[in-house]
C-alpha cells in the first residue's frame, strides 16, 4: 500500500478496511442485528488509530472552544441541551443566581456560573491533516521495512 492508496471518509480522516469482517460489513448472525459487523457497523471500513486519536482531540478542543459561562450567552446564540438538543436563544431572564434562556419551543435554566455549550463554526482541517500525515508516515515506514527486508 502506498500513500496514494490512502482512503478518506466524508470529513477527510483516513479509513481502513474493517479488520473484523474484511470489508464486507457482515460477520456472524444474531437475532437482534442480523449479520451486521460490530467493528464497522456494517459499513466495511473503520477509522485508523490516527483518525480515532485526532477525532478525540477535535471533539475535546471543539467542546472547550464552544463552552462559555451561562452569563455570556446572548440572544441569537444556539445553545446545547443534552446530547442532541439545540435551540436558539430568543429571550434571557436573570435573577440573583439563576439565568433562564427561552427558545421558540423550550426554555432552560442554569446557575450563572454554569458552563454551557454553544454551536459555533470550528475548523477541523488541522486535525484531518495530522491524521493523514500520521498514516502517510506509517505507510512510508512499512514500505521502507519491506524494501530493507527484500534486499537481503
Amino acid at each position: 500500500m502506498s500513500a496514494s492508496d490512502l482512503t478518506l471518509d466524508d470529513i477527510g480522516l483516513p479509513i481502513a478496511t474493517c479488520s473484523r469482517c474484511g470489508g464486507c460489513g457482515h460477520y456472524s448472525y444474531n437475532t437482534r442485528d442480523g449479520s451486521r459487523c460490530y467493528g464497522c457497523n456494517g459499513g466495511g471500513t473503520q477509522w485508523t488509530a490516527a483518525s480515532k486519536k485526532q477525532f478525540a482531540l477535535l471533539t475535546a478542543d471543539r467542546t472547550a472552544a464552544n463552552s462559555v459561562l451561562a452569563v455570556d450567552v446572548k440572544i441569537g446564540d444556539v445553545l446545547r441541551l443534552g446530547s442532541r438538543n439545540w435551540f436558539t436563544v430568543v429571550a434571557i431572564r436573570e435573577s440573583d443566581t439563576q439565568i433562564q434562556f427561552d427558545g421558540a419551543k423550550r426554555s432552560a435554566g442554569f446557575h450563572k456560573t454554569s458552563t454551557v455549550e454553544l454551536r459555533r463554526p470550528f475548523d477541523i482541517k488541522p486535525y484531518v491533516a495530522a491524521a493523514v500525515a500520521t498514516e502517510i508516515k506509517k505507510i512510508a515506514r512499512a514500505e521502507a521495512k519491506a524494501n530493507k527486508g527484500g534486499s537481503k
